[in-house]
């Protein structure tokens, strides 16, 4: 339960907290935005919750001014964690956040002065920054979205613009000396009512189911695994099957060469060279005693 009164931070359920104990952070994970130590309070009734309740507005500043007795000085907001635990196991978190703004105010009517002054120019500049992020998310152009300008922006940028569902109650006086205060705010409801928030929902499911989870999977690759290596188990047998047939034919064929090649080639030792190389000797020596005879017969005419 948090209060903003003139852009400082107050923990209405913890007052020792100071402002600079209290930071604005953004929660990536759970796309929410959060305030660091910040006090919790569990509840589990109506009752415990309207207690907790009344004991955070006995420390909100209120202050009487000239038009109203007990006249708001600050904005307020409320933020509960909502958890529902479901019999199958599973579970369901919701943030409720409820804001009541301080009203605007006219310093021409409230007369404020002082430290009166300074609030009401503090509630107003919040409420300007408000309502210029309205402005931005109804309009059509795609443009910065000033959140970060005042700390109840910065707090409401998930019910503003985030996946939240928002709903906005005016409160308005039918007295004719408020007729520009209630037209002003029925204008400001009716442009906030354009915003268009897409409602997330999720479901967190126990460990057991999301064990089974995790065991169909790993069931699933393990069968999509065994299919692969079935597939790449018969391609290496037949690659196999097809080097040993380009083996065998390759050896027939080596086998082949070397035969015609013995057929070809002559064999020095063999008795049909040596009988070939004794006649040829043979006839090349009586050649030679011819022709030495013919020589000797020759001289003898001669003379």
């Amino acid at each position: 339960m948090i209060e903003i009164y003139k852009e400082k931070l107050k923990d209405l359920l913890n007052p020792k907290t100071t402002n600079d104990d209290l930071k604005i952070l953004d929660d990536h994970k759970n796309g929410t935005t959060i305030i660091n130590n910040l006090h919790k309070e569990c509840v589990d009734s109506n009752e415990s919750t309207i207690k907790i309740l009344e004991k955070g507005f006995k420390l909100r500043n209120v202050h009487e001014s000239y038009i109203n007795k007990f006249s708001s000085r600050s904005h307020v907001i409320i933020m509960m964690e909502v958890i529902q635990r479901n019999l199958d196991g599973t579970q369901k978190r919701g943030m409720l956040n409820l804001i009541d703004l301080a009203c605007g105010e006219k310093i021409s009517k409230t007369f404020a002065t002082g430290e009166s002054l300074l609030e009401a120019k503090s509630i107003n500049l919040s409420l300007t920054g408000l309502g210029n992020v309205i402005q931005c998310l109804t309009s059509n152009k795609e443009e910065y979205i000033p959140y970060k300008d005042t700390k109840l922006t910065k707090i409401l940028q998930e019910s503003l613009g985030g996946t939240n569902k928002t709903t906005i109650i005016i409160n308005c006086s039918p007295h004719v000396s408020h007729y520009e205060d209630t037209v002003g705010s029925l204008k400001f409801g009716q442009k906030a009512k354009k915003i268009k928030n897409k409602i997330k929902e999720e479901k967190k499911e126990n460990n057991n189911d999301q064990l089974e989870d995790l065991v169909k999977t790993l069931t699933q690759q393990l069968k999509t695994e065994k299919e692969q290596n079935e597939v790449l188990r018969a391609t290496i047998k037949r690659n196999n099957e097809q080097m040993r047939s380009n083996t065998k034919k390759t050896t027939s064929k080596f086998r082949d060469s070397q035969t015609l090649s013995k057929k070809v080639t002559f064999n020095s030792d063999s008795p049909d060279v040596s009988r070939y190389q004794n006649q040829k000797s043979v006839r090349i020596e009586e050649a030679d005693e011819n022709e030495d005879s013919n020589h000797y017969t020759g001289t003898a005419d001669s003379n």
